[in-house]
């Protein structure tokens, strides 16, 4: 008796595409990180706000991400609550197509909005 016929091998399809990156988390990564270069870190303290930050400000207390200038790059809005004693701040840093820019900062007090009280905490919750 003879044996049945081998089947016949198929192709099987293969994807030339580049795999999708994995993103994993590290509970306890192993290495430090490191530090920031002489220049990276005096790019990184800067200043791009023309208002020198102090203890207290609570700087990015609330922060929001949202488009408010309408061109599809997102600004980035942050509240200081206890900016001049209290009164506090909101800062807009603008979208680029390189990200977040420095150039055409604005900074909003309350008394722009015809607010006064010296406690107003302007910036502490921002909604969208």
């Amino acid at each position: 008796m003879s044996s049945p016929p081998s089947p016949t091998p198929t192709a099987v399809p293969t994807s030339t595409a580049a795999p999708e990156p994995q993103t994993t988390f590290d509970p306890k990564p192993t290495a430090e990180p490191q530090s920031l270069t002489t220049a990276r870190a005096a790019a990184v303290s800067a200043d791009p706000i023309g208002e020198q930050s102090v203890a207290g400000d609570r700087f990015g207390q609330s922060v929001r991400v949202l488009d408010v200038t309408g061109d599809g790059k997102a600004e980035v809005i942050a509240g200081a609550p206890g900016k001049n004693g209290g009164a506090g701040m909101l800062v807009v840093l603008r979208g680029s197509p390189s990200g977040i820019s420095d150039s055409g900062t604005q900074v909003f007090h309350p008394s722009q909005f015809g607010i006064s009280s010296p406690q107003t905490a302007f910036g502490r919750i921002l909604h969208r």
